[in-house]
């Protein structure tokens, strides 16, 4: 049987970044988070990853199969994206990351069990775990503003 707890903790934790961005005002989404990230730079950083995942999904859907998972280079795209996100308004990296959040969900909600234990079997829950990705950040967040 499919292990589709993923969907449910995507859930959660769309819904507990929804609260934290509705908590956040111009100055808390200034605040600086470490490494010279801002909040909104975090929350600009999880808006991309999930329409990363989206485009990834979007482009070869329940087809996928282990040759064609991308090599993200996660590093390295981080570091050569960071002065993008940082140059976009908190207020518009707050709606970007809870657009992307509904849409990754609801995209990865669709696939078909085959998609999902193919992606489990192979190690890359990455493109299922959404919610992994954002209690890193979450925590990040809390913790740069004090709350953690």
């Amino acid at each position: 049987m499919t292990d589709r707890s993923f969907e449910g903790l995507n859930d959660d934790t769309r819904r507990r970044l929804a609260e934290l961005v509705a908590s956040l005002d111009g100055a808390a989404l200034a605040t600086d988070t470490g490494e010279g990230w801002s909040v909104a730079t975090v929350l600009a950083h999880l808006a991309y990853w999930d329409r990363h995942v989206m485009a990834c999904w979007r482009g070869v859907g329940d087809r996928l199969t282990p040759e064609e998972w991308p090599d993200t280079m996660a590093e390295t795209v981080n570091d050569a994206i960071e002065p993008f996100l940082a140059a976009i308004p908190g207020p518009v990296s707050a709606a970007l990351v809870l657009e992307a959040a509904a849409e990754i969900d609801a995209l990865v909600a669709g696939l078909s069990d085959m998609a999902v234990d193919t992606v489990r079997a192979e190690g890359q829950g990455w493109m299922l775990d959404a919610w992994d990705h954002r209690v890193e950040h979450i925590t990040q967040i809390e913790r740069g503003l004090g709350r953690a």
